[in-house]
């Protein structure tokens, strides 16, 4: 089986880009030919590379490829309409290495893919791996017609599965994966950090808009 997975976002610290690499290294060993299309150049393609995974870069320009997840990811409308003509451009190369490619399955993952991949043409399974959650109703609605018109919705959670209702059933949740063998003991940790053994402790690993980090810390 030949599954190509494609990134809107090009840096390999991105929770979205972590999750891609993770869902790579599970795959390989288990004989899936895996490879990956980014919008640009980034240590996303080094990581990959590093792994000896087939990846291509789209090299997009403009708008489209500058704005990060979260600068555009569920961005304003009209950064989405400033966005339209790096995507026309973007939709015609990735049809282009999905015909040279071939593949069986095309996942998503990234809300700048998630829109390409009902108009892609092919005969494979479409997948979209949804990550955050909609800033607005519009931004919803958009991503609702996205999923009903592809095979598979994957959310990261059950939370970001019901702040897209009306997808419905199509949804279901798959955890990010955790590499296991990077993570030390707790009592090393604390030691490491200084951290009294006794203490409380909530782990932001990075503070984004759109994670809601600071409702946590507010409960």
């Amino acid at each position: 089986m030949r599954v190509v997975f494609v990134s809107p976002g090009v840096h390999a610290e991105g929770g979205a880009e972590r999750c891609l690499v993770g869902l790579l290294d599970g795959l390989r060993p288990i004989g899936v030919d895996a490879r990956v299309v980014t919008f640009g150049q980034g240590t996303l393609n080094r990581a990959l590379e590093a792994r000896g995974i087939v990846n291509r870069s789209l090299d997009l320009i403009g708008g489209f490829r500058g704005g990060g997840r979260y600068k555009v990811g569920f961005g304003s409308l009209v950064a989405m309409a400033s966005a339209a003509p790096p995507t026309v451009a973007g939709l015609i190369a990735l049809q282009r290495v999905l015909r040279e490619w071939r593949p069986d399955v095309v996942h998503s993952n990234g809300l700048r893919s998630h829109i390409m991949l009902p108009v892609l043409r092919g005969r494979f399974v479409r997948v979209v791996h949804v990550h955050d959650l909609p800033q607005r109703a519009i931004e919803r609605r958009v991503l609702e017609a996205v999923i009903r018109r592809t095979d598979v919705a994957v959310a990261v959670s059950a939370v970001v599965k019901r702040s897209i209702p009306a997808a419905g059933d199509h949804v279901r949740v798959v955890f990010n994966p955790v590499e296991r063998a990077v993570w030390r003991d707790r009592e090393h940790s604390r030691v490491q950090l200084g951290i009294s053994p006794a203490s409380f402790v909530v782990a932001c690993p990075q503070r984004v808009p759109g994670e809601y980090y600071d409702v946590v810390s507010e409960a």
